[in-house]
């Protein structure tokens, strides 16, 4: 959040996807411009090895970051088999996070502009925990989430 959310002060967008597995063993959704993988981030101390052995150049590049952000626990998202952009299907925004930081009157245009948008999604915010450092999430009904 301090990093990718201007110090808590912005929001995440949270999908979901009906995932399929291919022939080749990717997980991901097909969109109308290709196949979108699904991948867990590489952590490491060294770059990768780009041009050795039969590993997809694309993987490597992409799939690996320094071992410093391990704590990220990231997944990324990469079309295949086509280029330019993409649209996701509305329906696989389920949910707005709010960070903890951000101004209760930003959260509401935020909040109306995607109702008024159509979109049947949850709102949440985040907090910190009493008594120590981790970060959780909170349903705007109050339903504790993570």
């Amino acid at each position: 959040w301090s990093h990718y959310a201007d110090s808590h002060r912005g929001w995440c967008l949270e999908y979901g996807f009906d995932l399929s597995i291919t022939s080749d063993g990717f997980v991901g959704q097909n969109f109308e411009t290709g196949f979108a993988t699904l991948f867990d981030v590489i952590y490491s101390n060294t770059w990768p090895e780009y041009f050795t052995g039969n590993v997809d150049l694309s993987r490597k590049l992409l799939h690996t970051k320094s071992l410093v952000w391990k704590y990220e626990e990231e997944c990324r998202m990469l079309l295949r088999g086509g280029s330019g952009t993409t649209t996701i299907p509305k329906a696989s925004l389920k949910g707005i996070v709010f960070g903890l930081r951000m101004d209760n009157r930003i959260k509401a245009r935020i909040r109306d502009m995607f109702i008024r948008g159509g979109f049947n999604i949850d709102f949440s915010h985040t907090y910190i925990a009493m008594g120590n450092y981790r970060m959780g999430i909170v349903h705007e009904n109050n339903a504790i989430l993570k």
